[in-house]
C-alpha cells in the first residue's frame, strides 16, 4: 500500500507564498509557473501543482480570471 506523504511548507515559504505582492505578480500565472517560481526561491522544498492548489485553498485564496490586455504602441 502506497501512502501518501504529506507536504508540509516551513512559515518563511508560508509567508512567501501568502504574501500579497507575490500573489499580485504570480497572478496571470499558471500553478505550473507558480511551482516553478517556487523551486527556484527554495530549491530544497519538494512541491507539487496539486500541493500549491491546496496551500491556497486552504487560506482562502480563489482563483479569478484575469484579462490580459495587450499595450499598443502609438
Amino acid at each position: 500500500v502506497y501512502k501518501r506523504q504529506k507536504e508540509h511548507f516551513t512559515e518563511q515559504e508560508k509567508d512567501f507564498l501568502g504574501n500579497q505582492s507575490n500573489l499580485d505578480r504570480w497572478a496571470a500565472r499558471s500553478l505550473e509557473e507558480r511551482v516553478a517560481l517556487f523551486r527556484r526561491r527554495f530549491p530544497n522544498t519538494k512541491v507539487t501543482c496539486y500541493s500549491l492548489r491546496k496551500f491556497f485553498k486552504e487560506i482562502k485564496i480563489k482563483k479569478k480570471v484575469i484579462r490580459l490586455e495587450k499595450l499598443s504602441k502609438p
